[in-house]
Order: structure tokens, then C-alpha cells, then sequence
């Protein structure tokens, strides 16, 4: 079996497809009710501790589960790794990024960066306040996964 194939990145939302190592179909499918991740201790030392931090320097460690499609094998592994955040601005197939919105009566402090991109639009409620050099990404566009298969 090539391991090569079961060590490249994956976010959760992905729809990844893995060779199964008992029927060798490519049919092991991520089970996405039995993704769970968890941010390493660092990461929510520095997320408790510091006043500045940017969530490309957070990891987190993993476990899922991976069904194979195959009626006649329907092999179960588990798989874990480690994640780390993988951000790329995309323009949407308009070549244009998604739309930042910001309610009225909302305070935007200097250094705050907001960030969009494809499919994931950021909006800032009514009456809210953003404090000096936040960085606001769209909701569950971060994590990319690495395996460890055995």
C-alpha cells in the first residue's frame, strides 16, 4: 500500500476519497458525524494567554473515522493527525471576494483586519464592537487535517 496517498492535507468539508486497505477500492470516505478535533494545549495557552495571536499559528490534533463505499466490504478505519489553519483568499467565479458586512452602529477599532473568500461572507451584526487589531475570518474555513496512518 502506498502510504504516500493517506498523508496529503484535507479539511473536514472536503470530500475526500482514500484507497481501502482491505478491498484496495478507492472507496474509504470520511465519516463526518465522527470528525472530532480538539485545539492543542499551546493553542489555548496562547488563545487564553496572549493578546495578539493569529489563527494561522494554532494547531489542533484529530480523530474520524473513514467508511469504505464498497456493499461487499464496508471496512471501518480510524484515522488521527494533526490540523493546522490553511488561509487563502479565493475569489468566488466572478473573480470577485465575498462581501464583508458591517451593521450599523458597529465599532471597527484600528488594526482589525476582516478577511472573505469564496462561498464564505463575513457579516458583523448591529451594535457590535470589533476591539484593535482582531482579525475575523468566515466561520469553519480554517482547519486543513493531516493523517497518521498506521
Amino acid at each position: 500500500m502506498d502510504r504516500q496517498l493517506y498523508k496529503r492535507y484535507f479539511k473536514q468539508t472536503d470530500n475526500v476519497t482514500f484507497p481501502c486497505p482491505s478491498c484496495t477500492n478507492l472507496s474509504l470516505k470520511l465519516n463526518k458525524d465522527k470528525f472530532f478535533a480538539e485545539d492543542t494545549a499551546s493553542s489555548k495557552k496562547m488563545k487564553a494567554d496572549d493578546d495578539y495571536w493569529e489563527p494561522e499559528w494554532l494547531t489542533s490534533v484529530f480523530t474520524t473515522v473513514l467508511i469504505c463505499n464498497n456493499s461487499d466490504c464496508a471496512e471501518s478505519v480510524i484515522c488521527s493527525g494533526i490540523g493546522s489553519v490553511d488561509w487563502e483568499p479565493e475569489p468566488n467565479e466572478h473573480g470577485e471576494m465575498e462581501p464583508i458586512i458591517i451593521g450599523a452602529n458597529s465599532n471597527i477599532q484600528d488594526g482589525v483586519v476582516i478577511h472573505s473568500k469564496a462561498g464564505a461572507s463575513v457579516k458583523i451584526g448591529e451594535n457590535s464592537s470589533i476591539a484593535h487589531r482582531s482579525n475575523i475570518y468566515p466561520y469553519n474555513t480554517f482547519f486543513q487535517y493531516s493523517r497518521k496512518m498506521p
